[in-house]
C-alpha cells in the first residue's frame, strides 16, 4: 500500500465521519439544542443555586476564624487591675480615708469578678460567632451553656465579700466550660471550611465544565445547519 493511498483512504474516513455526524446532528437538531440549552441552564443553577451559597457560607466560615483568632482580654484584665489601684490610690491618698483588711478583700475580689466576667464576656461573644455558622449540633450545645448562663445570673449575688467569691468561682468554672466548647466549635469550624471549599471547588468546575459543553454543542449544531443550508443553496 503506496503512501498516498493510505492518505487517499485516511482522507475518505474522515469525509464519511464527518458526513455521518452532520447527518445525524442535522436529524436531532431540536435535541441537540435542547441538550445544549440545558447543559448551559445547569451550569447557572449550579453557580448560583449552590456555589454562591458555598462562598458565602466560606466568607462567613472565614470571618469567624478570624473573630476566634483575635483576643483582648490581657488587656482588658490590665485595665481592670489599673481602674482596681487607682480607686485604692483615690480612696486613702486623695480623701484621706483609711481602707481596712476587710474593705481591701472587698476591692480584690470586686476586681478578680470584673475581671472574671469579661473574660467570660469575649469568650462568649465567640461562642455567638461560632453559633451563626455551625451544625445544629454545635447550637444544641450552646443552647444548654446558655441555660446554665442564664441559671447563674439569677442567683448571684455580689453585695458581700462571701458572694464575690463565690462568683468568682462560678465565673471562671463557666469561663473555662465555654473554653472547651469553643475548642470544639473551632475544630468543627476547621472541618467545615475544609469541606466548604472542596465543595465551591467543585460546583465551580461543574458550572464551567456545563457551560463549556453546552456552548459547544450549541456551536456545532449551528455551523452544521449553515453547512446544510449552504450546501442547498
Amino acid at each position: 500500500m503506496t503512501k498516498d493511498h493510505h492518505g487517499n483512504r485516511e482522507h475518505s474516513l474522515k469525509a464519511v465521519w464527518k458526513k455521518k455526524w452532520s447527518g445525524w446532528i442535522k436529524k436531532h437538531k431540536a435535541m441537540v439544542t435542547v441538550v445544549s440549552a440545558l447543559t448551559v441552564l445547569t451550569s447557572f443553577i449550579v453557580k448560583d443555586a449552590l456555589d454562591e451559597p458555598a462562598k458565602e457560607r466560606l466568607s462567613a466560615i472565614e470571618s469567624a476564624i478570624r473573630d476566634n483568632n483575635n483576643e483582648q482580654s490581657g488587656l482588658y484584665t490590665q485595665l481592670t487591675d489599673i481602674n482596681s489601684n487607682l480607686r485604692a490610690v483615690r480612696d486613702k491618698l486623695m480623701e484621706g480615708r483609711p481602707i481596712s483588711d476587710a474593705e481591701a478583700q472587698r476591692l480584690q475580689l470586686s476586681a478578680e469578678n470584673t475581671k472574671a466576667l469579661e473574660r467570660f464576656g469575649q469568650n462568649y461573644a465567640h461562642l455567638v460567632v461560632l453559633d451563626q455558622v455551625l451544625s445544629p449540633a454545635f447550637k444544641e450545645k450552646k443552647k444548654a451553656f446558655d441555660q446554665k448562663h442564664q441559671q447563674l445570673q439569677s442567683t448571684e449575688k455580689t453585695d458581700s465579700v462571701e458572694g464575690l467569691a463565690k462568683s468568682v468561682r462560678d465565673y471562671q468554672a463557666l469561663y473555662d466550660e465555654s473554653r472547651f466548647l469553643r475548642g470544639e466549635g473551632v475544630q468543627e469550624l476547621d472541618k467545615l471550611k475544609e469541606n466548604t471549599e472542596i465543595c465551591h471547588r467543585w460546583y465551580g468546575g461543574i458550572a464551567y465544565v456545563s457551560f463549556g459543553l453546552g456552548w459547544i454543542v450549541g456551536l456545532c449544531s449551528s455551523l452544521v445547519g449553515r453547512k446544510s443550508g449552504s450546501t442547498g443553496e
